[in-house]
């Protein structure tokens, strides 16, 4: 059966047990399956080989799966493209490394359709990258300074040592560096947590204008 490549990915979970009994489950997303392989999204770097749990809509409960190949995602940096085999068929080697070739090449097909607009958004993120105003550079150079001080400072001593001008600059660039650490680990999404904060300034302004 040709594998399904999923018009959106849909969310699943994979598990993993260790020796000792402890289990750690991870939050996935499946690009692509087909009854005994999958191709899922996750942001944990699986070594070939491992055994995992994997519960999907496309599946009946917890299913074994073993790890067959890994790979860097191109379009997501901090995630991983796992194929994954499902269940225990003998013949599953060839399928899936038939599928992930397939999967692959699709991949290329559709980046060399696509490849004006690449070269749009790379010169679109390049001039973004130039515009990060000096402010923003200056301060974050002073916090990094201040931070690899010995013996290591506490956090609000290190704003102290900052010149005042660029303290709240410092202070956004810390939080921004936070989130974008917390979304790599897969805690939150930055969009998300962006758009909830921009609502909630703009329903303060509407407050504050009424009153």
């Amino acid at each position: 059966m040709a594998k399904a490549e999923a018009a959106k990915p849909v969310p699943i979970r994979l598990a993993q047990r260790y020796p000792n009994g402890s289990m750690i489950s991870y939050s996935a997303r499946a690009i692509a399956h087909d009854e005994i392989s999958a191709c899922v999204l996750v942001n944990e770097e699986f070594e070939t080989g491992t055994k995992l749990s994997i519960m999907a809509p496309f599946l009946d409960g917890l299913t074994g799966a073993r790890v067959f190949s890994v790979t860097r995602s191109r379009n997501q940096p901090g995630y991983f493209e796992v194929f994954l085999q499902i269940g225990e068929a003998t013949d599953a080697a060839e399928h899936l490394k038939a599928n992930s070739q397939n999967h692959k090449s699709g991949k290329r097909k559709r980046r060399a359709g696509t490849a004006e607009e690449s070269q749009a958004e790379n010169v679109s993120r390049a001039k973004a990258a130039t515009a990060v105003p000096e402010l923003v550079s200056e301060a974050a150079h002073k916090l990094s300074d201040e931070l690899a001080k010995l013996p290591a400072p506490r956090f609000f001593e290190a704003l102290n040592g900052i010149p005042s001008r660029l303290r709240a600059m410092s202070l956004l660039v810390a939080v921004a560096a936070a989130i974008h650490l917390l979304e790599k680990k897969g805690h939150v999404e930055a969009r998300r947590l962006l758009g909830s904060l921009t609502d909630k300034g703009a329903q303060r302004e509407k407050e504050a204008v009424k009153q």
